[in-house]
């Protein structure tokens, strides 16, 4: 009888402690990442005017999106944006439109973290190019023949 309460004892015991032992009480630990980004990765033909941003995978402590943990560069040159955050996403627009047939990179840091204070697990990366100036000027007759 003793030996069946014991086993009795380990089937149910155990794993309860299990449990809460590996219990975090409600508290998030989990990273949060980036779920989607606007312009996506590797698009071209991107508008001079596009919104840029990107939707984190929960509520992020807006604090922490500041100009050096949200960027975009065109090659090493830091642009100045106006940065906005609403739900779960964040747009970073440039001050003036960008530059036509360019190549651009956005980046979010680890240094942007969620509303519990974790951190993005690595930094979060794009890049996109604009597309071409459209050549609006009408053709004009240079010559005819005859004369």
């Amino acid at each position: 009888m003793k030996t069946a309460k014991r086993l009795l004892f380990v089937i149910v015991l155990l794993p309860i402690l299990g449990i809460i032992g590996c219990s975090t009480n409600g508290v998030d630990t989990t990273a949060p990442t980036v779920i989607s980004t606007i312009p996506a990765n590797a698009a071209t033909d991107v508008a001079i005017n596009t919104n840029i941003g990107a939707t984190f995978s929960e509520p992020m402590d807006t604090a922490t999106l500041t100009a050096t943990s949200v960027t975009l560069k065109q090659g090493a040159t830091a642009l100045p944006v106006r940065l906005r955050y609403s739900g779960n996403a964040v747009t970073f627009n440039p001050t003036t439109n960008l530059a036509y047939d360019t190549e651009y990179t956005a980046t979010i840091t680890v240094a942007a973290t969620d509303e519990a204070g974790n951190a993005l697990e690595e930094n979060k990366v794009w890049s996109f190019t604009t597309g071409r100036l459209l050549d609006t000027t009408a053709p004009t007759v240079s010559s005819t023949t005859p004369c």
